[in-house]
C-alpha cells in the first residue's frame, strides 16, 4: 500500500509481482528445488520403516527416562540438514522409548524444538544455511552492502556470525546439560516428577496434538533396516561437502581447502547434496525391499507435499524482505537509530529484542530473519563498521529463533507437539519458562 500510494487494486498486483520476482531469482529457485528434495529424501528414512530399525537397535540400550532423553538430544543432533526433517524422524524414533521409559511428554518436546533449529541453524550442511545465506546475498544484491565494503561474502559473514549465535549454542547446550545432569526447574520439574512419580507422561485431561502421518503413511514393516536411516545421511554430508569443495574451486591446485569452502556456491552445493539425499532414499528402500517401486515413486511426491508449508514460508518471507527493501525500510530505520543518539555496541542486544519480538508475534523465525537482516546489516555498518556485523548477525539470528521458540502459533513448535505425542500450550507454558 505504501509503494503504491494507498491503491489497493495496484498494491495486490504489485505483491504478486513481487513474489513472482523472488521465485524466480537463480539463488532461491535453486534453493526451493533442494527443500523439495530434502522433503523426498526424508519421506524415505521415514517410510522405508528405518526408524522402526534404529528403535530396535537401541531399545535394549536405554533404560532409563534420562537415556531417552540423551538419545533424542543425540539423534537430533545428527540429523541437522533440516529441522522438519529432524523433528519428524527423531520424534518417531523416539517417542515410545520416552513413554516406556517415565519421559513426560513436554520434555520429549522441550528436547526436539530446542535441537533441531539451534543445530540446524549452524549444521554443516542444511537448507537452514542456504535461507541464512540467501537473505544476506539479498542485502547485497539490493546494493545496500557490497562484498568489497563488508570484506566477507555472505557465507563468509554468516560462519563469522556463529559463535556470536548466543541463543543457539546456549540452547542447544542446555538440553544436553539438562538431560545428563537431570536438574530440571520449575513447571519442567513437576512435569517430570509426575510422569516418575506418578507413571503419567502428561498431565490428565491434556490433549496431544494427533501424529501427522497423512502426507507420508505409516512407515513400512517390510524389511526394516539400520542403511535406509544411515545411508542417506552420509549420502548428504559426502555429497555436500564434495561439492563445496568442487564448487569452491578446490580441484585447482592453487587454491587451499579452507579458501574452496569460503567460496563455493552453498546453494548449488546444498542442492547436489538434496539430490545424493533423496537418490539414496530411493534406491536404498528399493533395493533392499523396504518399499516397492511404485510405493517409493509416491514417496517422492509425498515427501514434497511435506516440505508446502515450509516452500510458502520462505516464498513468503522473501517477498517481505522485498517489500521491506522496496519502500525503503532500511534507510529509514537507519535514521531514526542514527538520530537517536544510542550507542551502536547497544546495537545487538536491540536487535537480539526486536527480532524475538517479531518472531514470537509472527510465529516464524525465517520470516523474521527475512525482515530484520535488510535493516540490521546496513544499520550496523553505517553506524559503527564492518566489524559488527558478525556480531549483529549473531543476534539477529538467535533472537529469531528465540521468538519462535517461545511463540504458540510457530510451525517448529507446533510440530515438534505433534511428533512427541504432546499437549501444545502445556509444552509450550513449561518451554517458555
Amino acid at each position: 500500500m505504501i509503494a503504491t500510494s494507498g491503491d489497493p487494486i495496484a498494491a495486490a498486483a504489485l505483491s504478486l509481482d513481487w513474489i513472482v520476482e523472488t521465485v524466480r531469482d537463480p539463488f532461491n529457485a535453486t534453493f526451493l528445488v533442494l527443500i523439495l528434495l530434502m522433503g523426498a529424501g526424508a519421506a524415505f528414512i521415514y517410510k522405508s520403516g528405518s526408524i522402526l530399525a534404529l528403535e530396535q537397535w537401541v531399545g535394549e540400550k536405554v533404560e532409563t527416562a534420562r537415556d531417552a532423553q540423551i538419545l533424542t538430544w543425540l539423534i537430533g543432533i545428527f540429523i541437522f540438514f533440516d529441522s522438519y526433517t529432524s523433528t519428524i524422524i527423531t520424534g518417531n524414533a523416539t517417542k515410545e522409548l520416552s513413554n516406556s521409559r517415565y519421559s513426560s511428554r513436554e520434555m520429549h518436546a522441550y528436547v526436539l524444538d530446542s535441537t533441531t533449529s539451534p543445530v540446524t541453524t549452524f549444521g554443516p550442511i542444511s537448507n537452514w544455511i542456504g535461507f541464512q545465506v540467501s537473505v544476506i546475498a539479498q542485502v547485497i544484491t539490493a546494493g545496500t552492502l557490497t562484498v568489497a565494503a563488508i570484506g566477507a561474502s555472505p557465507y563468509e559473514l554468516f560462519l563469522q556470525s556463529i559463535p556470536w549465535n548466543i541463543y543457539c549454542l546456549m540452547a542447544f547446550l542446555m538440553v544436553g546439560i539438562i538431560a545428563i545432569t537431570q536438574r530440571f526447574y520449575g513447571p519442567m520439574l513437576d512435569a517430570e516428577w509426575r510422569a516418575r512419580s506418578e507413571r503419567k507422561t502428561m498431565r490428565e485431561g491434556a490433549s496431544p496434538l494427533s501424529n501427522v502421518s497423512s502426507d507420508v503413511g505409516e512407515p513400512s514393516e517390510m524389511n526394516p533396516t539400520l542403511v535406509n536411516f544411515f545411508a542417506p545421511i552420509v549420502a548428504l554430508i559426502v555429497a555436500g561437502l564434495v561439492s563445496m569443495w568442487w564448487l569452491g574451486g578446490g580441484a585447482s591446485p592453487t587454491v587451499g581447502l579452507a579458501q574452496a569452502f569460503q567460496e563455493t556456491d552453498i546453494a548449488r552445493a546444498l542442492l547436489f547434496s538434496a539430490f545424493a539425499f533423496a537418490v539414496v532414499g530411493f534406491l536404498g528402500t528399493v533395493a533392499t525391499g523396504a518399499l516397492d517401486l511404485d510405493t517409493a515413486s509416491d514417496t517422492i511426491i509425498d515427501g514434497f507435499k511435506t516440505m508446502m508449508i515450509a516452500v510458502a514460508i520462505i516464498v513468503l518471507a522473501w517477498t517481505i524482505g522485498l517489500a521491506a527493501e522496496q519502500v525503503g525500510t532500511a534507510q529509514y530505520v537507519i535514521n531514526v537509530v542514527t538520530g537517536s543518539g544510542l550507542p551502536g555496541e547497544t546495537l545487538p542486544i536491540l536487535i537480539f529484542a526486536i527480532s524475538a519480538f517479531i518472531a514470537f508475534t509472527t510465529g516464524t523465525s525465517w520470516g523474521t530473519m527475512s525482515i530484520v537482516t535488510p535493516l540490521a546489516l546496513p544499520l550496523g555498518y553505517e553506524t559503527v563498521g564492518a566489524e559488527i556485523l558478525p556480531v549483529l548477525l549473531g543476534a539477529l539470528l538467535g533472537g529469531a529463533i528465540m521468538g519462535d521458540h517461545c511463540s504458540p502459533i510457530s510451525d517448529t513448535t507446533v510440530m515438534s507437539s505433534i511428533f512427541s505425542g504432546s499437549d501444545h500450550i502445556q509444552y509450550l507454558t513449561k518451554h517458555a519458562s
